[in-house]
C-alpha cells in the first residue's frame, strides 16, 4: 500500500500537460511600414518582447512551484517509509543479536576443544622440532669443516690465477706501449705535414681575400658616386615638380 502511494506522487507530475510558454510573432515589415522612423518600430519591438519574456517568467515560475509542492509531498512520503524501515531494521536488529549470542555461545565451545586438540598436536610438532635442530646442527658443523677445507684451496687458487694474469697483463702493457710510440710517432710526422699544407692554403686564401677586398672597394666607391649623382638628379626633379605644383595652386585661386 505504501509502495502504491510512493508510485502516485511520483508520477503525479507527469499526469499535468505542460505549459505551453506564449509566442508573439512580430511582422517587421507591416511595423516598419506603420511607423515613420526605425527608432519608433524598434521601440515598439522592445516592448513586446518585454512582454513575451514577463509572460515566459511567469509561466517558469509557475512551474517551478508546482514541481517544488510535488517534490515537498515525495520527500514526506519518503520521510515516513523511511520511519518505517528504520523500526523494521531495529526489530530486526534484536532478533538477529538473539540468534547471534546463541550462536556465538556454542561456536566459542567447539574453540575450546579445538584450542585443546591444537595445543596437543603442537607439544608433539616442537618436539620433533627441536631433534631435528639437532640433526640438521651436527650437519651444519661437519659442512662448515669441510667447507673451510674447500675455501682453502680456492683461495690459493685464485693466488696463483691472479700472479698468472698480472705477469699477463705486465707483458700486454709493454706490447702496447711499444706500438704506442711508433703510431704516435707516426702521427706526430702526418700532423706536422697538415700544418705546413694548412698553412699554405691560409697563406694563397689571405692574398686572395686581400685582392678580393681591394675590387669590392672600388665597385663600392664607383657605386657610391652614381649613387651621390641619382639623387642631386631626384632632389632637382622634385623641386621643379613642387614648383610646378604651386603655381597651379595659385592659377586654381586666381
Amino acid at each position: 500500500m505504501i509502495d502504491s502511494k510512493k508510485d502516485e506522487l511520483l508520477t503525479a507530475g507527469t499526469c499535468n500537460p505542460p505549459i505551453k510558454e506564449p509566442t508573439t510573432q512580430i511582422d517587421q515589415n507591416t511595423s516598419t511600414a506603420s511607423n515613420p522612423t526605425s527608432t519608433e518600430s524598434t521601440s515598439i519591438r522592445t516592448k513586446q518582447e518585454l512582454k513575451q519574456q514577463a509572460a515566459r517568467d511567469r509561466a517558469s515560475i509557475a512551474r517551478e512551484k508546482k514541481k517544488a509542492a510535488i517534490l515537498k509531498r515525495q520527500e514526506e512520503m519518503q520521510e515516513r517509509l523511511q520511519e518505517q524501515r528504520i523500526k523494521k531494521n531495529e526489530l530486526d536488529s534484536i532478533a538477529a543479536a538473539k540468534k547471534l549470542n546463541r550462536l556465538k555461545k556454542v561456536e566459542t565451545e567447539k574453540l575450546e576443544r579445538k584450542k585443546e586438540l591444537e595445543a596437543a598436536r603442537l607439544d608433539k610438532i616442537n618436539n620433533d622440532k627441536e631433534l631435528l635442530k639437532q640433526q640438521i646442527e651436527a650437519i651444519k658443523n661437519k659442512n662448515l669443516i669441510e667447507q673451510r677445507r674447500l675455501d682453502s684451496i680456492r683461495k690459493e687458487r685464485e693466488k696463483l690465477q691472479r700472479q698468472s694474469e698480472l705477469r699477463d697483463q705486465k707483458i700486454k702493457e709493454t706490447k702496447e706501449t711499444i706500438a704506442a710510440i711508433k703510431e704516435s710517432r707516426k702521427e706526430a710526422f702526418r700532423t706536422e705535414k697538415e700544418r705546413l699544407q694548412k698553412e699554405e692554403e691560409m697563406r694563397r686564401e689571405l692574398v686572395q681575400i686581400k685582392q678580393d677586398s681591394a675590387a669590392i672597394q672600388r665597385d663600392q666607391i664607383a657605386q657610391l658616386k652614381l649613387t651621390q649623382e641619382e639623387k642631386l638628379a631626384l632632389i632637382e626633379e622634385e623641386k621643379k615638380k613642387s614648383t610646378s605644383h604651386t603655381k597651379q595652386i595659385k592659377r586654381t585661386r586666381t
